[in-house]
């Protein structure tokens, strides 16, 4: 009996061990559970912070200044300068409350770079003084959603970055102004005009052509909707951005409109818009000729182009400045291809492509090289001659000359106009894009841009891959490439520039080219 009765109280024993353990390995994996989500819902919250903390850095005199332009409080962990063969870091712990400011004296030449307790890295680049300051972070969807950067030619402190369905409106320091989502589509343009309104234009990938136009007052909301219908076959119309003479004019699908809304369209709705300048829109029409007993009719395929002007004394509607005819030499019936204009100096620049190609019924048509038209802003041709080289990538002009790039072959062909001659220069590298804003030439390419003089000389290189922008999670350095149109020149001093790094940021880049 004794030795049962042990042997009951040992069994009770072992059972209530038993029973402890798989509670404890119980409430162990319950535990563990309750980490993993408690992990998981910090991390959102950390990815929603880091969303919405911004940092604005500024140097002069060999002093930094940080400020805290976000919406939530910041603490600055520690600076890195980043030198061209080697780097130091500085231990900071430094909190910057929203609004506050923090000066710190760093040495000069260097890349400086602010790191927060969030993992974000804010960046001024050594070439960047005030106004340059340089900004990175998430701008929404980029890649395949075509970021692009749009500027304001009536406020040049303010740009605009269009991703996917959603505008981004920037100061210069890189503070977020305003943002637009459209909610489906793909932004197209954005035209900002001198009354303050900015128009958006958003497209739908399909084969129905649908089209909407947002006019959106200067902060941003949304003052009236348009829809209309495109004529491109992928159903992304995107309209030249315009301006007017005095309160400013946005065209789309043929219709121009104005804060007072739709105010008159061009003429035919089959006319293309090549360029605008500050008070003129510029639109035309090519057709196709056909042979005649052998001899090609009419000096070849006819283009019109038309200047149209909006204001004063048009009563509301677009009126017609002058109509000019130009023959572009080959002789088929399909019209040549606008592949670039450009307006600076009283002139406007239209450049047009000739393929070759094959017709089932009309035969091969051989190939001609582009055909490049100079006109006055008056309607007089200044200049019309088929070019020496094929394969231009991009055209600009400063009203003296005509500047080419031939990314094939890393050149650039200047054409005078007064002259009528051609010189070529070589780049050094292919551009696939040309701006002549404030004296100088800006040469375009993936990852670097050249800066020129009048005279074609070299003033200054700028480059982007590898730029100095870091990851947001373990701060190491990323290549940047541009992405197009990604490049602006803002004022006689200051660019922006839009590029994309490796893990799929867009960055934002505004700092000085002179």
């Amino acid at each position: 009996m004794k030795r049962k009765g042990i042997s009951s109280v040992y069994g009770f024993i072992m059972i209530f061990l038993l029973s402890m353990a798989s509670i404890q390995t119980w409430s162990s994996a319950v535990g563990s559970m309750e980490n993993i989500q408690g992990a998981s819902d910090q991390s959102h919250q950390i990815q929603q912070l880091q969303g919405i903390e911004h940092l604005s850095l500024a140097y002069s005199d060999e002093n930094l200044t940080i400020v805290n332009d976000g919406q939530v409080p910041a603490t600055v962990e520690f600076l890195r300068l980043v030198g061209p063969n080697s780097s130091s870091t500085i231990a900071l712990g430094a909190p910057i409350a929203v609004g506050a400011s923090l000066n710190r004296s760093i040495p000069s030449g260097d890349s400086i770079e602010a790191v927060t307790s969030l993992g974000n890295v804010f960046v001024l680049s050594a070439s960047s003084d005030p106004p340059g300051s340089a900004w990175s972070g998430p701008t929404g969807t980029a890649g395949s959603q075509s970021a692009q950067l749009f500027e304001n030619a009536y406020d040049p402190s303010i740009i605009y970055l269009s991703s996917g369905m959603e505008v981004h409106a920037f100061s210069l320091s890189g503070h977020t102004l305003w943002s637009f989502d459209a909610g489906a589509g793909v932004v197209t343009d954005v035209m900002p005009i001198s009354a303050g309104d900015v128009y958006v234009s958003v497209g739908y990938v399909g084969t129905s052509g649908a089209a909407v136009l947002y006019e959106l007052d200067s902060g941003g909301h949304l003052i009236a909707t348009y829809t209309g219908q495109t004529s491109s076959p992928s159903g992304l119309f995107s309209p030249t951005e315009s301006m007017g003479d005095d309160s400013g004019y946005a065209l789309y699908g043929g219709r121009f409109y104005s804060p007072e809304g739709p105010v008159g369209s061009a003429s035919s709705d089959t006319l293309l818009l090549a360029a605008t300048d500050s008070s003129h829109f510029y639109l035309y029409s090519t057709r196709g000729q056909v042979y005649q007993d052998g001899t090609c009719e009419g000096g070849g395929n006819e283009m019109n182009v038309w200047s149209y002007a909006l204001g004063p004394g048009s009563a509301g509607r677009a009126s017609t400045n002058w109509e000019a005819y130009i023959y572009l030499g080959a002789c088929n019936i399909y019209p040549q291809q606008l592949i670039g204009a450009s307006t600076g100096g009283d002139v406007v620049t239209l450049l047009f492509a000739d393929p070759a190609f094959t017709d089932p019924v009309g035969g091969s048509y051989r190939g001609e090289n582009p055909f490049l038209v100079v006109l006055s802003t008056t309607g007089q041709t200044v200049y019309e001659r088929v070019m020496p080289s094929n394969g231009y990538s991009a055209v600009a002009t400063d009203g003296s000359n005509v500047y080419l790039a031939l990314p094939g072959s890393n050149e650039l062909q200047v054409v005078s106009i007064s002259t009528q001659t051609i010189a070529t220069y070589d780049l050094g590298f292919p551009a696939s894009g040309l701006i002549w804003r404030y004296g100088h030439l800006f040469a375009i390419s993936g990852d670097e841009v050249k800066v020129y003089d009048s005279s074609m000389r070299l003033n200054r290189t700028i480059e982007f891959s590898p730029l100095t922008l870091t990851s947001f999670s373990n701060s190491f350095a990323l290549a940047a490439i541009m992405q197009a149109p990604s490049f602006l020149v803002i004022n006689g001093t200051s660019y922006a520039a839009l590029t994309e790094d490796s893990e799929g940021y867009s960055h934002l880049v505004v700092a000085n080219y002179s």
